[in-house]
């Protein structure tokens, strides 16, 4: 089968490379007198074969898509993940079709190299001194480069699916505090309408900040793949756990139990702890011999400095092994610089799925 599609591809470019210089000769008539131009010609023709092979494909590939049916996640056809080539199916696919490609287009630069060098033979190599010679190792060496450039774009779009899953990887390490960031940087006016997206900024920091190498897409897609990552991660903690972190009740005291429920969907043994006597602290959460104390604030406002001072002095009171806030909103400068000096953490809900990573030792 693979001799087969290999002979049909050379037919195929061969049929390109005589059409095309049908056309060059009808447009430019010459004599096999004229040695240069007729080598000119023969390049000419060659190179416009080449191309015409790459748009037949792509065309061939595009159509090949649009056939195929839709996926069982009902995503849109033009996602940025079709778009990037990473789909399961498409990713087997691509290194063998690759191959193909680069065998059909090595056989067909031995014919070219086999049919300019027997020309040459024949009727003499080009006139014109080093001009003659420049043109005659020309059309030898720039079908080669296109050859070793459709290589590397091989080897790049083949490297695509192994650095989509460290980007996952890292993504789910971090998708806490990233999901939260992402939910900070749209600012919306009082009736809910966005004024500001700065979800770019945040992307490229957070790119800066891992160390994962994307060097096969461009950097448009890698903040696309970056949402797209944290998308799908989002997706599975849906399944897994049915947790949203968007899906908050109304009430500070109902927000207290929300959080405790949600802390044991992922192994914690944690209750709220609402009454008189809790010295500030609202939710106790425990796991693999980890007390964590924290103080959940459901607010419309920033959290200030008297929620990290209480979970200070929870912490000490309880002799907790770690404390934190939770909140709906955000911190003042103030609030978060005693927190950091006094290594208590500021949380949000996104941060729920976290707490394995961010509280407990490394196993």
């Amino acid at each position: 089968m693979r001799v087969l599609l290999l002979v049909l591809s050379v037919l195929r470019i061969a049929v390109f490379w005589l059409l095309c210089l049908v056309v060059a000769i009808g447009v430019a008539p010459i004599t096999t007198a004229d040695g240069d131009a007729t080598f000119i010609l023969l390049g000419i023709s060659g190179v416009a074969a080449i191309v015409l092979e790459f748009l037949w494909r792509r065309w061939r590939r595009g159509k090949r898509q649009k056939e195929q049916p839709a996926s069982n996640n009902d995503a849109p056809a033009e996602t940025v993940f079709d778009r990037a080539g990473l789909d399961t199916g498409r990713a087997r696919a691509e290194p063998v079709l690759a191959e193909r490609d680069k065998t059909a287009l090595l056989v067909f630069v031995g014919c070219v190299v086999v049919c300019g060098g027997g020309y040459s033979l024949f009727f003499g190599f080009p006139a014109g001194g080093d001009g003659g010679w420049g043109v005659f190792f020309g059309f030898f060496v720039l079908p080669l480069a296109m050859t070793g450039a459709i290589e590397s774009r091989r080897k790049r779009r083949a490297r695509r699916p192994h650095q989509y899953v460290e980007l996952q990887k890292v993504v789910g390490e971090h998708y806490g505090a990233l999901r939260r960031n992402l939910a900070r940087a749209v600012k919306h006016n009082d009736y809910g309408a966005p004024v500001s997206d700065d979800r770019r900024q945040v992307l490229v920091e957070f790119l800066a900040s891992i160390d994962v190498e994307l060097n096969a897409f461009s950097e448009d897609e890698r903040l696309q793949l970056v949402l797209q990552a944290v998308a799908e991660r989002g997706t599975l903690l849906m399944e897994d756990s049915a947790f949203d972190p968007e899906d908050l009740p109304a009430d500070g005291f109902d927000f207290e139990h929300w959080v405790a429920e949600n802390l044991t969907r992922f192994g914690w043994d944690a209750k709220a702890t609402a009454g008189s006597g809790d010295q500030g602290l609202d939710v106790i959460a425990e796991k693999a011999g980890v007390k964590v104390g924290i103080q959940c604030k459901l607010y419309s406002g920033n959290v200030g400095n008297k929620a990290v001072q209480e979970i200070i002095a929870a912490r000490q009171h309880f002799n907790l092994h770690a404390a934190a806030v939770m909140t709906n909103a955000d911190y003042t400068r103030s609030a978060r610089e005693l927190a950091e000096s006094c290594g208590v953490a500021l949380l949000t809900p996104h941060d729920i799925p976290d707490f394995d990573r961010r509280f407990l030792p490394p196993s």
